[in-house]
Formats: C-alpha cells, sequence, structure tokens
C-alpha cells in the first residue's frame, strides 16, 4: 500500500499568509536590510533577500513599508532554517517571531487587508 504524498504546505501547522507589498526586514543592530518579506503566519514569517542569513540568530527588526507614513512594525524573531538558490543568488530564511506587542501583531495582521 502507497503512502499518500503529504505537501510542505499540508505538514506546516499554521497557514501562511502571503505579502502582495513590499516590506522590507531592517535589523536594527546594524542598519542592515535582511531582505523582503515574503509570507507570515500567527509564529513565524519568512523572507527573501541577497545574503544568506545564518541558522539560530535571534534578531530585533523592523518591518519597513514603501509608504513613509506607515510606522514600522517591530518585532524579535529567530532564524530557523535558510535555502540558498546560488544561480539566482537568492537566500529564503524562515523565522520564529520570539516578540512582538499586540498592537505589532495586530498591524503584522492587517497587512494584507483591504484598506493596506
Amino acid at each position: 500500500m502507497n503512502k499518500p504524498e503529504i505537501t510542505f504546505r499540508e505538514m506546516r501547522s499554521q497557514e501562511r499568509i502571503e505579502v502582495r507589498s513590499n516590506v522590507q526586514v531592517l535589523d536594527q543592530q546594524t542598519g542592515r536590510t535582511l531582505g523582503n518579506l515574503v509570507n507570515y503566519s500567527e509564529d513565524g514569517m519568512m523572507i527573501t533577500g541577497s545574503c544568506p542569513i545564518e541558522e539560530n540568530r535571534i534578531f530585533q527588526v523592523e518591518l519597513v513599508f514603501g509608504d513613509p507614513s506607515t510606522p514600522p512594525i517591530e518585532l524579535g524573531i529567530e532564524s530557523l532554517w535558510t535555502q540558498s538558490n546560488p544561480e539566482l543568488e537568492r537566500h529564503w530564511t524562515g523565522f520564529y517571531i520570539i516578540g512582538i506587542s499586540p498592537e505589532a501583531r495586530r498591524r503584522l495582521e492587517a497587512l494584507n487587508a483591504p484598506d493596506q
């Protein structure tokens, strides 16, 4: 009897929400842009960028929006995994959200609301 194949999406414990706008992830300690937010869930996020990020690193970051009138969202994250494509010079990193205020969480959850 063959086991049914389980897709990566089905293995996730939480729904990922794709980000429809350009949101940069900025390391508050170094001022370096880590990459762009791809998707997020209640407990995590994925970003893509041109530089690799080591696993098991903790960052205090700001999510910076293209509209300068929108204040950044601040949160603490820990890198869990990374995957690179050298041909495209792209690196994807998954993070666990380890610190976020209730207001920042509300704003994060509202990213893809119709008025955003």
